[in-house]
């Protein structure tokens, strides 16, 4: 997916293991269940678009143990890792919508001016 266009459309339970992704548009696209993560992603735009359900709920369940142990178990740890790489490659605004999870990585592994997105209300 090179320089491609998906503003506005859904991403619903999509494996994109083999994707490369990049300059691609995501802006106003609803993504569920479908882990940007696993694609290898240069650059992408997600102004607007709604990421909360993007991510599997074990993303909590490694937020939640590097919360309680740290880095102690490194598998959790590079779970954060990878969460806060993607959102770097991303062109994002107030608008982007992550889940919690997402947001905890964030504030977890960088530093205040590093943050992207928003957290869910």
């Amino acid at each position: 997916m090179n320089s491609a266009n998906f503003g506005s459309s859904r991403f619903k339970h999509c494996n994109v293991k083999a994707a490369e992704i990049e300059n691609t548009d995501f802006r106003q696209a609803q993504i569920e269940d479908t882990d940007l993560r696993e694609a290898r992603v240069t650059s992408f735009h997600i102004g607007g678009a709604n990421l909360a359900e993007a991510f599997s709920s074990y993303l909590q369940y490694a937020v939640d143990d590097v919360k309680e142990n740290g880095t102690k178990h490194a598998f959790y740890a590079s779970e954060l890792v990878k969460t806060v790489e993607l959102f770097r490659k991303a062109t994002h605004d107030e608008r982007t919508n992550v889940s919690q999870a997402v947001h905890d990585a964030i504030r977890l592994l960088t530093t205040d001016t590093e943050r992207v997105a928003s957290s869910p209300t």
